[in-house]
C-alpha cells in the first residue's frame, strides 16, 4: 500500500494528514526546490517530502556463497544465528527470523533485533552456546510531541493469522511520573 504523508506547519501549529492508496505521481517545484506533490488524486503544497521507498534485505554476496536463502527473501539462519553453512554467522537487516507469536518467519529489519543477533554472534564464536529466540516485532518512534509504538500484532495482522483479537486504547504518560515530575494518571486516563 502507498502512503503520502503532508506535514507542514502553520502559524507554528504542527499538522499531518495521511492520504493512504495515493500512489505519487510527480514532485513539482522550482529553483531546486519542492514545493508540490502530486498524487494519483490531488496535489498538494509542500515545504519538503520525505519519502520512505522501504527496503529489501542484501542478500546478493549470500547467494554467491551458496548459503540458504529463506521463505522471507532473507538469508535463512538457525537460533544461533548461523547460516546454513557451518561456522558462518550472519545478522541483522539481511536475516530473517521467527515471530514469537505466529512461529512463522519473519523479515523485520530493526536496530536493536541486529544488536542482540551481534551479540549472540559473539558469544558463539568464541566457543559458547548463546541463541535468539526470535522477535515480537516491537517497533518505537517519536513524532512531534507524540511517542508511537507497536509491538506483537496489529489487528489484521492477528485476524490474518487465525486469532481473534479485541481493541482497547490506554492513555497513559511513556515515562515514568517519578522521571516527569508529572502526576501519574490512572487507567482511563485520568489525573
Amino acid at each position: 500500500m502507498k502512503i503520502c504523508w503532508y506535514l507542514k506547519t502553520i502559524s507554528g501549529e504542527e499538522r499531518v494528514k495521511v492520504f493512504t492508496s495515493e500512489g505519487i505521481k510527480a514532485l513539482r517545484g522550482k529553483e531546486g526546490k519542492v514545493t508540490h506533490v502530486q498524487t494519483v488524486s490531488r496535489e498538494i503544497e509542500a515545504d519538503a517530502v520525505l519519502m520512505s521507498l522501504g527496503i529489501r534485505p542484501q542478500v546478493e554476496l549470500a547467494k554467491q556463497a551458496g548459503l540458504r536463502i529463506g521463505e522471507t527473501g532473507a538469508i535463512w539462519i538457525n537460533e544461533k544465528m548461523e547460516t546454513s553453512a557451518e561456522g558462518i554467522y550472519a545478522a541483522g537487516d539481511c536475516v530473517e527470523t521467527t515471530h514469537l507469536i505466529t512461529g512463522k518467519k519473519v523479515w523485520i529489519p530493526l536496530g536493536s533485533t541486529a544488536n542482540k543477533q551481534g551479540r549472540v554472534i559473539g558469544v558463539n564464536v568464541c566457543g559458547g552456546n548463546a541463541t535468539f529466540p526470535g522477535v515480537i516485532g516491537t517497533t518505537v518512534f517519536k513524532t512531534f510531541d507524540f511517542n508511537v509504538a507497536k509491538t506483537g500484532l496489529n489487528m489484521r495482522e492477528a485476524e490474518k493469522e487465525g486469532f481473534h483479537p479485541i481493541q482497547a486504547i490506554v492513555r497513559g504518560h511513556d515515562r515514568s511520573s517519578l522521571l516527569s515530575g508529572e502526576e501519574g494518571i490512572n487507567a482511563e486516563g485520568d489525573r
